[in-house]
C-alpha cells in the first residue's frame, strides 16, 4: 500500500541572528549551523475503500497531538496522547463511508502537517435501471434510452469505467445485449425501435449483480387509410325519423408495419347531412372504433367520415336516409278568424304510429306554426286577419310534406 509521509522542520530566528553577527565580526567567515525542531510526520495510505477502517501513523510529536479529519461527511477532531512522540490511530469506518477526498491534519506544539487520502467506492451492491421515454413508435426510427445507477453498499456511485451490460428482450422474444461502462455516476445505452409493436423488458447487470427490470413499450404509428361501414341497420332501412340510431364502425386500424393501433387511441367521426353537421369522439377497442348516429328528421344523404392520428378514412360513407312516412291525413278549417289544421293519425312506413313529440310544421303565405304529435295526432290553430286570403298550407312531418287546401 502506498503511504503519504508529511514532514516539517523549523529554524529558530534567535540562532540565525547570532550566527550572522559572529560571521561579520570574524576574520574568517562562519557558516551558520541549521538547528531544527523535531519533525512532525504523518503517514497514511494514498487510498482506501469506502467503509474500511484506515490506520494513520504519526511521529515527531513533542507534546499534545490533535488529529483533524476533513472529508465528504464533514470534519472530525481527535485528541491523541503520543508515546515518545509517536502513535497510530485507526480511522473509524464510519468516517470513510462516503467516497471522495479526505484531508488529514496533525497539529503538535504549533507545528502542522497534512496529508490526503482518496476514498474509493466499494464493490457494487445494487443497481437500478430506468427507461425513458417509456414508449416509442415501432417505426424503425424512434429511440429511447436505458440508464443504470450502480452503487456500493454505502450509496456511492461505482468508479468510472466499471463494466455494465444492458439486456433487452424485445416483443419477438429475441435477446439483445448492450455492453457499456459507467461514467459520471451512470451507465446508459440507446434503445432503438423495431417494427413490431409490443413490450420490451430491459435490465442492467454488473457481473452477477442484476437490476430489477424496466418496461419499454413499442406502439403502432399512424394508421394507414382505413375503411368505414354501417353496421346496423343496413342502408336500405335508414329512415329519417329523427330518433333511429345508426351504428358506424371503422375497420381494424393498422400502421405501415401492420401493427394494430393501441386501445384508447382517439378517433373522431364527422358527418354532414340534411340536419347540418356533427362530430362524435370515440376510442379504439381491439383496433376498432364505433359510434351511434341519430337519424335526421329530414330525408336526404348524410356523408360520414372519420380521422385517427391525422389520417382520414380511405372513403366516406354516403348514407341515404329515406322518408320515415308517406302521405298522411291533414285537414284545414277556418272559423271566426282562426285557421285550424288537424293532422293524424300519422303512421310510419312500418305501420306504427309516429312517436309522440314529432314536430309538425305548418307554413303558407303569411302564416307559420308548429306543434307536436300526441298519440299520432295534433291540432294546430293559427289566428288570421280578416283580410288574409289563404288557399292552401303545407304540413310537414319528418321531411314528408302534404299540401292542405284552406276553405
Amino acid at each position: 500500500m502506498t503511504r503519504h509521509i508529511s514532514r516539517r522542520a523549523v529554524l529558530t530566528p534567535a540562532f540565525m541572528a547570532a550566527a550572522l553577527s559572529l560571521s561579520a565580526a570574524s576574520a574568517f567567515p562562519i557558516h551558520p549551523i541549521v538547528v531544527t525542531q523535531p519533525t512532525l510526520i504523518v503517514e497514511a495510505p494514498a487510498s482506501t475503500i469506502a467503509g474500511e477502517s484506515t490506520v494513520i501513523d504519526i511521529a515527531g510529536a513533542t507534546g499534545s497531538l490533535q488529529l483533524i479529519m476533513a472529508g465528504s461527511l464533514g470534519t472530525a477532531t481527535f485528541d491523541l496522547d503520543p508515546d515518545g512522540g509517536a502513535t497510530s490511530f485507526t480511522l473509524p469506518s464510519g468516517l470513510t463511508q462516503v467516497a471522495g477526498l479526505m484531508t488529514i491534519t496533525a497539529v503538535s506544539d504549533g507545528i502542522t502537517t497534512s496529508t490526503q487520502v482518496v476514498i474509493t467506492p466499494a464493490k457494487a451492491s445494487s443497481v437500478q435501471t430506468i427507461v425513458g421515454a417509456r414508449s416509442i413508435v415501432a417505426d424503425d426510427a424512434d429511440v429511447s434510452m436505458a440508464v443504470a445507477l450502480p452503487q456500493d453498499v454505502w450509496g456511492n456511485a461505482v468508479a468510472n469505467g466499471t463494466p455494465v451490460e444492458f439486456t433487452r428482450i424485445n416483443p419477438q422474444d429475441s435477446v439483445q445485449v448492450l455492453p457499456t461502462t459507467s461514467a459520471h455516476l451512470l451507465a446508459w445505452a440507446d434503445l432503438f425501435s423495431g417494427t413490431v409493436a409490443g413490450r420490451n423488458t430491459v435490465w442492467a447487470s454488473l457481473g452477477e449483480l442484476r437490476s430489477p427490470s424496466a418496461d419499454l413499450d413499442e406502439v403502432a404509428g399512424p394508421p394507414r387509410p382505413f375503411a368505414l361501414s354501417v353496421v346496423a341497420p343496413s342502408g336500405s332501412r335508414a329512415v329519417a325519423d329523427g330518433r333511429s340510431l345508426v351504428l358506424v364502425r371503422t375497420d381494424i386500424l393498422r400502421d405501415a408495419f401492420d401493427n394494430v393501433l393501441a386501445d384508447g387511441t382517439a378517433v373522431e367521426f364527422r358527418w354532414s347531412g340534411p340536419n347540418g353537421e356533427g362530430t362524435a369522439n370515440a376510442v379504439l377497442i381491439s383496433g376498432q372504433a364505433e359510434t351511434w348516429l341519430q337519424s335526421p328528421a329530414i330525408a336526404g344523404v348524410t356523408v360520414i367520415t372519420a380521422r385517427a392520428k391525422g389520417v382520414d378514412a380511405a372513403e366516406s360513407i354516403d348514407l341515404n336516409f329515406s322518408p320515415a312516412l308517406g302521405d298522411f291525413a291533414a285537414t284545414a278549417t277556418r272559423s271566426d278568424g282562426v285557421l285550424s289544421i288537424d293532422v293524424g293519425p300519422v303512421f310510419g312506413l312500418d305501420g306504427a304510429l309516429v312517436p309522440d313529440g314529432a314536430t309538425v310544421s305548418v307554413s303558407g303565405e303569411g302564416v307559420s306554426a308548429e306543434g307536436q304529435l300526441d298519440s299520432g295526432s295534433v291540432s294546430i290553430q293559427i289566428a288570421l286577419a280578416d283580410s288574409m286570403a289563404i288557399e292552401s298550407v303545407d304540413v310537414t312531418i319528418l321531411g314528408s310534406t302534404v299540401a292542405v287546401s284552406v276553405p
